[in-house]
């Protein structure tokens, strides 16, 4: 077998061009016995190749280097890319604007290196830095909602910084804020109610981002524990909740390695958390956190890439972050993990076929003015998309707020992008404007 392609090369046809993917000879002593040699080769042979589609961001985007953000191309360009520069604009006139700041405030902070990083915490860092900025600032509490409600009809402001993740302390309603703004007819940023939703469905989104040949792991779902799960998954499989954030309900035992576990993991999630399971193919490899600002191909850019490296873990730990990981006050390193930003001799190809995979996702899933993707990629070299947060969290230390100041954008600039997008947005389509 002689394969002339690789992960993420383009594969020509007419009229751009006449390529194959590679070919195949065998042997035999007759014509028949070759072709029944042929035959059977060729079940050894599988392979998949993306089709281009107009409104698909594969092979269009452009990276300078690993430091820059990545550019949707206005125009295919085949076997060239035309490098586009985004610049961040502010106007003086955004500093008039008068910003309200959605948030839930916890009453036990939870702390990372001895700061407290929950949502007051957030919140007031926020209001600083754009009061820094000129802004006139006004935080909003969406635990209590009687309260915030008669605030929001009150309070002149301009538009919301939505960084708000649960009302009345229920994280499943995070959907229902800028489901409440919309209602109010309050500009804001971020994603919208069905985005929030869609992308919290793990089950459904899976299910939209096969529809559209987005490659994820191979998978399966239960809703209760006497349903049967697909028999042709290959062990080990990770059992996750279906609709919960940030690894939560995810430990080293989600892995399993037999039907033994994988029915106990089941009976975890449905009886305990109360949620639909969601069963996945493990994918063993590193982890690629893929941010991305904008809403058109105008202004849409993916920023520097942020890979996870397991290979340092402790002997008897699966190479994932677990929820225990994400709200301990020890770094990543601590557990074994390594992180790069950006990451290093990643080759060309694999890191534009990353970013595009990504935004491919971002858009489909209708994502808006920013958001991460979170994709693996095999030992077969081939990314998987995992999920993608809508509206991930943007303290200072967050990986959106790290790659944009490697990408030029410092935490003020970036909380200023985002304002930019949603403004524009607003603009450009006039159903949404009150």
């Amino acid at each position: 077998m002689h394969f002339f392609k690789k992960v993420g090369e383009p594969v020509l046809v007419p009229p751009e061009g006449y390529e194959f993917m590679g070919w195949t000879t065998v042997s035999g002593y007759s014509l028949p016995d070759a072709r029944e040699n042929l035959k059977e080769a060729l079940n050894f042979i599988d392979y998949e190749v993306a089709k281009f589609t107009p409104d698909s961001s594969i092979g269009r985007t452009s990276r300078e280097n690993s430091f820059s953000h990545a550019s949707l191309n206005t125009k295919l360009l085949i076997q060239a890319a035309k490098i586009e520069k985004i610049k961040l604009v502010v106007g003086d006139d955004q500093r008039n604007l008068r910003i309200g700041i959605a948030s839930n405030f916890d009453e036990d902070e939870p702390e990372v290196n001895g700061e407290a990083v929950g949502q007051l915490s957030l919140a007031q860092i926020i209001e600083k830095t754009l009061k820094e900025r000129g802004y006139r600032t006004a935080i909003f509490d969406f635990n209590n909602i009687e309260k915030v409600i008669k605030e929001l009809k009150t309070k002149n402001v301009d538009l919301i910084f939505n960084a708000c993740e649960k009302i009345n302390n229920s994280i499943q309603l995070k959907p229902h804020v800028a489901a409440l703004l919309d209602i109010l007819q309050l500009p804001y940023t971020g994603s919208s109610p069905f985005a929030l939703s869609l992308c919290r469905d793990k089950i459904q989104s899976k299910k939209l981002l096969a529809y559209h040949g987005i490659p994820t792991p191979k998978w399966d779902y239960v809703y209760s524990i006497d349903e049967e799960v697909d028999e042709t998954l290959k062990y080990p499989l990770i059992v996750k909740p279906s609709n919960m954030d940030d690894s939560f309900g995810i430990t080293n035992e989600s892995v399993v390695t037999d039907k033994e576990g994988l029915q106990r993991e089941i009976r975890k999630i449905v009886e305990q958390l109360h949620c639909p399971a969601l069963i996945e193919e493990y994918i063993d490899g590193d982890e690629y956190d893929v941010p991305i600002l904008g809403n058109d191909e105008d202004d849409l850019q993916v920023l520097p890439l942020s890979r996870a490296i397991f290979k340092d873990m402790p002997l008897g730990k699966w190479h994932i972050i677990t929820n225990e990981m994400k709200i301990s006050s020890q770094p990543l390193t601590e557990w074994g993990i390594t992180l790069q930003r950006p990451p290093k001799n990643i080759d060309k190809k694999l890191e534009t076929l990353i970013t595009e995979i990504a935004l491919d996702t971002y858009n489909i899933l209708e994502c808006r003015d920013y958001g991460r993707v979170e994709i693996r990629v095999g030992q077969d070299g081939n990314p998987y998309v995992l999920e993608l947060n809508a509206n991930p969290p943007l303290v200072p230390s967050s990986s959106i707020s790290d790659v944009a100041q490697l990408a030029g954008l410092g935490y003020e600039e970036l909380l200023e992008k985002i304002i930019s997008l949603a403004v524009k947005r607003y603009q450009q389509n006039s159903s949404q404007l009150i």
